[in-house]
């Protein structure tokens, strides 16, 4: 791409200026603030709508001596361009937009427009940002043409991605090839990324170090909570034996105390006792289902009549509020009938208006003629009165729509009205025959029998309180029996216990002493995988050297003057990720002067024209900062601060060299 003439009007400042290199290299010379930078912001502002350090809001008014900005004034760049042999003229013109507004006798400044044009065709904002997209997208076109644009406005992350876009990405197989030690890592990692596996590695190792953190004191209290075992070999045979004999004895006290408490006149009184029980719950229930039986008609007879008395309450709630809702409905339709014949009224009797507009021609200025101020008006009355007679029609419509369905409602009234005193009327008979149905079940109803008028229930409670009072004298000849032989199972149980806790105390330390063993292999386990763990951290880390230094070399070896550095070394030995700029050892953000900073950005800048394969101009600002440019295969446009030239002294680039 060749930039073949530059045209500015009215630009920041500069009135009237042409840069007129025709495809060729030139250098512009001037001293402070005489416009060399104008130049630039001018090439930008043409292609992308903003100055050269890349931001929109920037003044693009010419400046009066107290900074105000010239009004009436067109702000216009053109650039006539060659892309591929063939020619292209863009333009971009910035203008105020006046309004006269009513009453005032001057127009006012409104606003500001943009236009767009390409090849003398006036084009939307979107159409012609295509147009520049179709050349080279916006951050191609802004690497591609500013020094500073990659090292110093790109962010780092993107940075690295173009250069390994440029410089393709180091293989896996290639940094194992290059480094021997490395094949252990292609059976670790599989198909997994090496990133993942570390993030891998750094929870697992978190989680390891969590563990052995807790485990010694997991083994010190397992250790303390192992139970005294009495002192002896075979001690837990000699208990096991004597529980087994005393097990023995406590059967004996338990079947004596069994069978002092119980006997065969006890047990046949009992047994007789349960017969009884039994029998009059018999009777009981007998009773009870005879009482249901007898009240189980009348009470649904009584439940059908409160259904039905319900349904009728029901349906005269119904027709109620249906009745209710049809009056509010009817009164509301009569106050929006009302009000559409109001605005009938008013919108009938209106006087139409004519809005007079401005009487002279919005572009020049000039008096409109009276015949085409009156055809305006006559169409405009013309318009008013359709209308006027489409909103009346509208109103009326609407009022019948209104009045008919008021209409409607008013006829439903005697039905809903009829429908509700009918309901009313059959659930007050309801209430009246429920009440009188209870009354007669109540009055009709016989007593309800009950198991203590029972000739025989009586008869067997007599028996029952009989035979319990002559089995408590039984008892109490036995107390003294069966409260010795308790007193002898109550001792022999309590030294089983004893026994049984004495015995688990050998099952509680073999438990204890399991867990103690488990936590030490635990301990052990861990401490080798993190072993593991450290020597694939190790691998890993030597991997990310491995493949930086053949990065550096691959990408390094793409530029003349430019270095990169893409990773940078931490305290822990490991590597991380960055892409920071480099002169002669310096790095970009620190130390390099402009002159350093331009020569490696036109550096970068062949690299990157040669990767994508288009050459587009490239403004060099402040270019008076080195002596001579890195050689470039495409057209410069060195900006030269010069004390010596109080107006811009535009010179072909090998006129340069003489000075």
């Amino acid at each position: 791409m060749k930039l073949l003439r530059l045209k500015l009007e009215n630009f920041q400042g500069i009135r009237a200026m042409t840069l007129d290199p025709q495809g060729e290299s030139q250098s512009v010379f001037g001293r402070n603030a005489t416009g060399k930078t104008t130049l630039a912001s001018a090439w930008s502002w043409i292609l992308f709508g903003k100055d050269s350090s890349g931001s929109a809001d920037f003044q693009i008014k010419t400046l009066s001596p107290e900074g105000e900005a010239y009004s009436g004034l067109d702000h216009a760049v053109e650039a006539l361009v060659q892309i591929e042999g063939r020619s292209k003229t863009l333009r971009r013109v910035y203008r105020e937009t006046w309004t006269k507004r009513r009453g005032e006798a001057e127009r006012q400044l409104t606003g500001h427009t943009t236009d767009y044009y390409v090849d003398g065709v006036p084009l939307q904002k979107k159409e012609y940002d295509a147009e520049i997209s179709a050349i080279a997208p916006e951050e191609i076109f802004r690497l591609l043409t500013d020094p500073l644009e990659f090292a110093e406005r790109l962010h780092w992350k993107r940075r690295r991605e173009l250069l390994l876009e440029i410089c393709g990405k180091v293989e896996r197989s290639e940094v194992i090839a290059a480094h021997r030690p490395l094949a252990a890592l292609e059976e670790i990692l599989g198909d997994r990324k090496l990133s993942d596996h570390k993030r891998v590695i750094a929870a697992r190792r978190t989680e390891i170090n969590r563990e052995l953190a807790v485990i010694p004191a997991r083994i010190d209290e397992a250790t303390r909570a192992l139970p005294e075992l009495p002192e002896g070999e075979g001690a837990e045979e000699a208990l096991r034996a004597q529980r087994e004999a005393l097990k023995s004895k406590l059967s004996e006290a338990v079947a004596e105390h069994q069978r002092v408490l119980s006997g065969g006149e006890v047990a046949e009184k009992q047994r007789r006792i349960s017969e009884i029980e039994t029998a009059m719950n018999g009777i009981e229930l007998h009773l009870a289902r005879e009482n249901e039986a007898q009240s189980a008609a009348a009470r649904k007879a009584i439940s059908a009549l409160k259904d039905a008395l319900q349904d009728a309450e029901r349906r005269a709630r119904t027709a109620r509020s249906a009745l209710r809702d049809a009056k509010e409905e009817i009164g509301t339709l009569e106050t929006r009938a009302e009000a559409e014949r109001e605005r009938f009224r008013r919108l009938n009797d209106s006087p139409l208006e004519v809005k007079t507009g401005d009487e002279v021609c919005a572009a020049c200025g000039r008096p409109l003629p009276a015949e085409d101020v009156e055809e305006a008006r006559r169409r405009a009355m013309d318009e008013l009165n359709a209308d006027r007679a489409r909103r009346l029609e509208e109103i009326r419509e609407g009022g019948l729509r209104i009045n008919a369905k008021r209409e409607a409602l008013s006829a439903s009234l005697p039905a809903l009205e009829t429908e509700m005193a009918a309901a009313e009327i059959e659930a007050e008979e309801l209430e009246s025959k429920v009440a009188a149905a209870e009354i007669e079940m109540e009055a009709a109803a016989p007593a309800a029998a009950t198991p203590a008028e029972d000739p025989e229930y009586q008869s067997l409670g007599y028996e029952r309180q009989a035979l319990a009072a002559a089995v408590e004298e039984i008892k109490r000849d036995r107390v003294s029996a069966a409260a010795e032989a308790q007193v002898r199972v109550d001792a022999l149980t309590g030294e089983a216990g004893e026994l049984d806790e004495r015995i688990a105390l050998f099952a509680q330390h073999a438990r204890g002493t399991e867990r103690v063993a488990e936590l030490s292999a635990q301990e052990r386990l861990l401490a080798a995988e993190l072993e593991e763990l450290e020597r694939q951290t190790f691998l890993a880390e030597e991997y990310e050297r491995q493949e930086a230094r053949l990065m550096d070399e691959r990408i390094n070896a793409r530029f003349r003057l430019a270095r990169f550095q893409l990773f940078r070394n931490l305290v822990n030995g490991g590597l991380e990720e960055c892409c920071e700029v480099t002169y002669g050892g310096v790095p970009y953000s620190s130390g390099l002067n402009h002159g350093s900073r331009i020569a490696i950005g036109l550096d970068i800048i062949s690299t990157l024209q040669d990767h994508y394969g288009f050459r587009p101009p490239v403004f060099v600002d402040q270019a008076e900062s080195f002596t001579s440019l890195p050689e470039m295969d495409c057209q410069v446009i060195r900006l030269v601060v010069s004390a010596a030239d109080e107006k811009l002294r535009i010179e072909a680039e090998e006129a340069e060299s003489d000075e």
